[in-house]
């Protein structure tokens, strides 16, 4: 057992065990070893003359319990009456994640992670228990006590966490309920993630270090034309209705043609990563000490993307004087990423490039499109553009914390801490000039970007802990916390740089020069409070309050209050439970709380200026945004129950929560009539618009999680573990009946429906034979069914028909309807872990199920008269043939469509029929299940290793990501985004890899 304290009685010598539960220490005979461990019976043993000694130390089956770290301070997880799972950072680092909040996704039950971007480093969307805002507000994170508020996020798909590096983690501890969140406030209305790190330990120093390397793949590529076969399509559209001037003589016998050009396997490549992590902690009784060094790059699968970071880390506790312990966590990192692949959107302009363009011409330069039809979209050279274009991140962040704190005596202490999160980034982008056949830039441009946010807390708490009588046991805590949160950012740009080798920003032509800048600032102070009570080891008794100001309202709303109060029955201590021998624990819990969000921009609440140029030559200042002094906070109420249970000695634990959460206020910038003005988002000339309360919202559901311990034997040892989760997400309400929110680009949000649901027609086939066009409803144009016929203007044989929802006969916008909802029905994962003597196996499954996908790539991949992205299901085009061929092909009665169950249209130089509208026909299943890891490792045996003066070594190997099973027609059905109005949009997707890896944990010393 690693980590036990072995101290000799009467003194502060003393060591720990090391993960094999070893230990040296020097002693005389007379002295007496004093052995402890958490939820364990202390021991003590006589040294005598003995020099070897077989310890076995007895649970506590009183205090055994696992320890989660709740808001300022701790908690044995018996006695938590809120929701709150828990994750080791062992868990964590099975998936070899870039980030840890990754490797959360299925280990939570009730928290859905999804991939922003698969680039590496790539931005993740957490959601806990569901949408609960109209904005990007995710869970709170706080590390080691420092809150992360504000991260430098430059450039597109980045992580704000990516700082974090997961090998230094010690637990994670997700807080879910109003029970558990209420006494963070305002700041967490949508959950708490808590990240503890590793410390240093009473134990002579030692050295450990982790290494893993790899490469990673593609998963999937998405069937497109080969040359043949776009030589092919191009020749029968060329002969369909209405072409007939795309003749392209160097397809005249396609059969003669090779593959032509594969833009994804150009692309994409096999990319290497690497990890360095060395390790050195210890410590006496006095201190302890950890500090860690890392090195973790990169490269991406798409070409134009890679991630870097070197990340160092300090942790030191003191016990200075008997009343006095000091501490600090400080942790700096650098990140540098290549963003281009995403900024540039390589991904899309891959699988719409078309085969017949070469990726370098015979003299070495970049290929491009020769057709000069004006009508023909000239695609850019995706390897060109990933090569040659710039989009450098790279960001400076500090984690640090410092804390003092002062025992007035065994149960009354005062904590005070100063922490810090401070980011420094910039982003340095240069698109060149080039000639790719007839796509051309003539005027290359730069860009410089540096951002800065400091976001400072200081904490003052004292919390009062005591036992009465062995029956009665109370923790009373009260607190001040003050935040302040600082911005900045300035920004310049040049054109008409003398030379693409030159990038530097001073060498572009000086009167192009523009520059921007900002700076922004928030403040909030807070009192805050908890009591937590346990009767007699059966009931517990939790309540919470935080008073919260912001100086993002005015000064009547400014102060909120946030509370909550729970009750836990831990009915396996009552009498008449003794008889069940088989069940070790069973508690229920319940509990009911209030929170309140603050997702406005500063100073909500009034008018800003900027400053413009005039018509003059001189500047003006204007108001840039409507403010809105009755604006509030958005406020949450929370119910919850939870049953928490452990079977069969402990082998079977299982805990079970129903919730219902309620958000009133929805805070969002409201979209006026045009006539006001006012814009959300970048609108020139238009003033901001306001941020207003707009209504409710709702979710409803349960998360359950059960582990087992399948076999435990000497040798053998197999563990499971089950997540399931489901959330019902509802709108209640929104500021005016019939109110609609319009999300981009086909999205629609209403009441009675989930955020963000896609919006659109229903796809009912082809228009395949003459009946079809007497017995379905036909389009209008200008309130007027459209004719029939083969001539522009008209509807015809292959055009796409779609379902008459409202039953009027004809097909309009008022057919249009809710296709179904970018957000999962459920969510599961399973863990197994199996160990056999030296070897250990580790298989992960994830899952989601009941979520939508819009397949944007199919609405030009899969339309006969698109000049970009022809994909291979396009060869299903509705094909018409002639009943009489002597009769012409534009009698209505002489043709009929020979595959009619295809759902893709057929060829005619028209497209009144709109048969590229958002409609179901783009709208895809989105459930998967996805093997996320399998890993399998070896521990050395420590006779072969003292040879070599190495303590203890496993190697191993890993497969990230090795199967996907899903019916999506796209690389990635997890798709993740940070407004929900607009979730779920598959334009290119950036997928994740799959990843092999392998590695070895080497510790030098014991």
């Amino acid at each position: 057992m690693p980590g036990v304290t072995i101290l000799l009685k009467g003194t502060t010598m003393g060591v720990s065990t090391d993960p094999e539960g070893n230990f040296v220490i020097q002693a005389a005979p007379e002295d007496v070893l004093k052995i402890s461990f958490i939820g364990y019976l202390s021991e003590q043993i006589p040294v005598g003359n003995k020099t070897r000694f077989d310890i076995t130390i007895q649970p506590d089956i009183a205090t055994l319990s696992e320890v989660v770290v709740i808001g300022y301070g701790e908690s044995k997880r018996k006695d938590v009456t809120g929701s709150i799972s828990s994750v080791s950072g062992a868990e964590i680092r099975k998936t070899n994640p870039v980030t840890f909040d990754q490797a959360l996704q299925g280990k939570v039950a009730g928290m859905v992670v999804q991939q922003v971007s698969g680039q590496p480093g790539g931005g993740v969307s957490v959601q806990i228990r569901g949408i609960s805002s109209f904005g990007s507000g995710g869970p709170l994170y706080v590390i080691d006590g420092v809150i992360l508020g504000g991260a430098s996020s430059m450039g597109a798909g980045t992580n704000p966490l990516a700082a974090i590096n997961p090998s230094e983690i010690e637990s994670v501890d997700v807080l879910k309920d109003a029970s558990a969140t209420a006494i963070y406030g305002s700041q967490a209305t949508n959950g708490v993630v808590i990240i503890t790190t590793k410390r240093g330990a009473v134990t002579p120093p030692r050295i450990s270090y982790d290494f893993y390397t790899g490469f990673q793949q593609l998963p999937k590529r998405i069937p497109t034309m080969n040359l043949r076969e776009y030589a092919t399509f191009i020749n029968e559209r060329n002969a369909g209705l209405g072409w007939g001037f795309d003749t392209r003589p160097e397809f005249a016998n396609p059969q003669y043609l090779g593959e032509g050009t594969n833009w994804q396997k150009v692309l994409f490549k096999n990319a290497p990563m690497t990890n360095h992590t060395v390790t050195i902690n210890g410590g006496d009784v006095k201190t302890q000490y950890l500090l860690s060094g890392s090195y973790f790059k990169q490269e991406g699968i798409a070409t134009g993307s890679d991630f870097r970071r070197i990340s160092v880390r300090l942790n030191l506790d003191n016990k200075t004087t008997n009343w006095l312990k000091i501490g600090t966590s400080l942790q700096l990192a650098n990140i540098r990423e290549n963003v281009n692949a995403t900024s540039s959107n390589v991904i899309n302009s891959a699988l719409s490039q078309t085969p017949d363009i070469a990726v370098k011409n015979s003299d070495g330069s970049w290929g491009g499109a020769y057709n000069p039809n004006g009508w023909v979209n000239s695609t850019i050279n995706p390897l060109a553009v990933a090569t040659i274009n710039k989009d450098q991140a790279n960001r400076n962040q500090l984690f640090g914390n410092a804390y003092a704190e002062i025992a007035f005596s065994k149960s009354l202490t005062l904590r005070n801490e100063v922490t810090g999160s401070f980011s420094m980034g910039t982003e340095d982008r240069f698109n060149p000039s080039y000639t790719m056949g007839l796509v051309k830039n003539n005027s290359n441009s730069a860009s410089y970007n540096y951002n800065q946010s400091i976001y400072t807390t200081v904490r003052n708490y004292l919390t009062y802990s005591h036992t009465f009588n062995d029956r009665y046991n109370a923790n009373v805590m009260v607190g001040h916390e003050a935040q302040l949160s600082k911005g900045e950012n300035v920004g310049a740009s040049r054109n008409n740089f003398p030379s693409n080798n030159v990038q530097v920003i001073n060498s572009g032509d000086p009167t192009s020069a523009t520059n921007s800048g900002s700076k922004s600032q928030n403040a909030q102070e807070s009192y805050f409070g908890r009591l937590n009570l346990g009767l007699f080891d059966k009931y517990l008794i939790t309540g919470n309050v935080r008073a919260d100001g912001s100086s993002r309202f005015a000064a009547g709303n400014r102060w909120v209050t946030t509370y909550s109060g729970a009750v836990a029955w831990k009915l396996h201590n009552e009498d008449f439970f003794k008889n069940f021998k088989d069940i070790n624990e069973l508690k229920l819990r319940v509990g009911y709380g209030l929170t309140n969000n603050q997702n406005v921009r500063d100073f909500a609440y009034t008018s800003t200026l900027a400053t413009v140029a005039t018509g003059l030559s001189g500047i003006s200042q204007l108001t840039e945004n409507i403010g809105n002094p009755y604006v509030e906070w958005e406020k949450t109420k929370y119910t919850n129950i939870g049953l928490d249970a452990a079977l069969l000695s402990w082998r079977l634990n299982f805990s079970v929560d129903f919730y219902d959460r309620k958000t009133d206020g929805l805070l969002m910038q409201i979209p006026l009539p045009f006539y006001s003005g006012t814009a959300v988002g970048w609108s020139p000339g238009a003033l901001d618009a306001p941020y207003v309360n707009v209504g409710t919202i709702s979710n409803k559901g349960f998360d359950f999680k059960i582990s087992s311990t399948n076999i435990q034997g000497k040798e053998l040892t197999w563990k499971t573990d089950l997540t399931v989760s489901r959330n019902v997400n509802k709108v209640l309400k929104l500021n005016t009946d019939g109110a609609s929110l319009v999300g981009w680009p086909y999205s629609q949000t209403i009441v009675g429906n989930s955020i963000g649901q896609f919006y659109g027609y229903k796809a009912d086939g082809v228009f395949a034979k003459k009946e079809d066009f007497e017995t379905h409803a036909l389009p209008t144009k200008n309130g007027v069914p459209l004719p029939v016929g083969a001539a522009g203007g008209s509807i015809w044989y292959g055009d796409l028909k779609f379902k008459d929802i409202n039953g009027d006969g004809v097909i309009d916008e008022r057919d249009q309807t809710y296709l179904g909802s970018p957000i999962p029905k459920f969510q599961f994962g399973l863990n197994n872990s199996i160990s056999y003597k030296k070897f250990d196996l580790n298989v992960f499954l994830t899952g989601n199920y009941g979520n939508k996908v819009f397949n944007q790539m199919r609405m030009n991949g899969e339309y006969p008269g698109t000049s970009f992205g022809y994909l291979k299901a396009l060869n299903n085009y509705a094909k018409t043939a002639l009943i009489d061929p002597e009769k012409p092909a534009t009698d209505i009665n002489n043709v009929y469509v020979v595959n009619p169950d295809t759902d893709i249209p057929g060829i005619r130089n028209d497209n009144t029929n709109g048969n590229t509208r958002a409609s179901d026909k783009y709208v895809e299943d989105g459930s998967f299940i996805r093997f996320k890891t399998i890993s399998l490792g070896y521990t050395l045996p420590d006779k072969l290793l003292e040879k070599a003066h190495i303590h203890a070594l496993r190697v191993y190997v890993n497969v990230s990501n090795a199967f996907l099973i899903t019916k999506y027609k796209g690389m990635d059905p997890e798709i993740g985004s940070w407004n929900p109005l607009n979730a779920g949009y598959d334009s290119g997707f950036y997928p994740q890899p799959r990843v092999f890896t392998v590695g070895a944990s080497l510790q030098l010393t014991k």
